[in-house]
């Protein structure tokens, strides 16, 4: 595949291609997408297409929303599942204030600089992956489950990774369960949490402004009206008269955190709907059609105006 500008246009050209797809991803990694003609191939790989910001989440407000996206040469490819008779490119991109500068919410400049980042810390190194409670494994079966999450760390140990970071808290069978296997994998286990009190865990996330919201639960623990439900002082004290563990320690309830003073947006659920699914047990999950980001900053100046 061509890697340079010029190289790009000659293999448009001689491809007949008419269409190239510009990909990038919002905030929450979500892959989004616009489309240009090959007459509009020269203009975008050396200025940027522009576009609506203020319809990605994350990104521009409407008053700040003309940015550019622009094509990263080196990702062209052509896109296997179109037409062959009719072959459509693409390659990602990165995102650009209209004066060329980066725009500082893109997730691929964010990656960038903790790359630069790595390299004044003396390192050679970084690798990225998904939070490994979020993992979708093939089988609902508990037996099979140790199996496929250590199949799961072993891809990532094969980059590089040597360390992990567990949230447990007070079930000495899940810690010991997270050292023996990751003895078996040779990895480092790290265990921040363990043995603080409960009650001092949850107090401090909440006294601190984090903002979290149940999206999984229990059902035979928790019905159905506590999905959606903010994680406050109120639903703690619930919590204490139905002798249920305030930070969910046993699986209880899983949550999102939509807020906190280390992020500079939020995030606000517009549409939402609770849904009974089979899994390892019977849980409510929260179902989220519709979200949007809100800059912080942004907040803040059109208050203090």
């Amino acid at each position: 595949m061509p890697k340079t500008k010029e190289e790009i246009l000659r293999f448009v050209k001689s491809h007949k291609i008419k269409d190239i797809q510009l990909w990038f991803t919002d905030i929450l990694g979500s892959l989004k997408c616009c489309s240009i003609t090959s007459d509009e191939l020269p203009a975008a790989l050396n200025h940027g297409k522009g576009f609506d910001g203020s319809s990605v989440a994350g990104f521009a407000e409407a008053e700040e929303s003309g940015i550019l996206a622009k094509p990263d040469p080196s990702t062209f490819q052509l896109i296997p599942w179109e037409d062959k008779k009719e072959p459509v490119g693409r390659m990602f991109c990165d995102i650009l204030n209209p004066d060329q500068t980066p725009y500082p919410g893109d997730p691929r400049y964010a990656l960038k600089r903790n790359l630069e980042r790595m390299k004044k810390m003396g390192f050679s190194y970084y690798y990225v992956g998904p939070e490994l409670e979020y993992f979708y494994f093939k089988s609902p079966d508990m037996q099979k489950y140790e199996e496929e999450f250590k199949e799961a760390v072993s891809e990532l140990k094969a980059k590089g990774i040597k360390t992990m970071v567990f949230g447990d808290i007070y079930l000495l069978e899940q810690i010991n369960w997270v050292e023996r296997v990751c003895k078996d994998l040779e990895i480092i286990p790290v265990e921040p949490l363990w043995n603080i009190p409960l009650f001092k865990i949850i107090d401090e996330f909440i006294d601190l402004g984090f903002k979290a919201i149940i999206v999984s639960c229990k059902a035979d623990v928790l019905g159905k009206d506590f999905i959606g439900r903010y994680l406050d002082k109120e639903i703690i004290d619930e919590f204490k008269i139905r002798n249920i563990c305030p930070c969910g320690e046993n699986g209880e309830f899983h949550t999102f955190v939509v807020d906190g003073p280390i992020f500079k947006g939020k995030i606000e659920i517009l549409e939402s709907k609770p849904v009974l699914k089979d899994g390892f047990w019977k849980h409510w999950f929260l179902d989220i059609t519709d979200y949007r980001c809100i800059s912080k900053n942004y907040k803040e100046d059109t208050e203090g105006g």
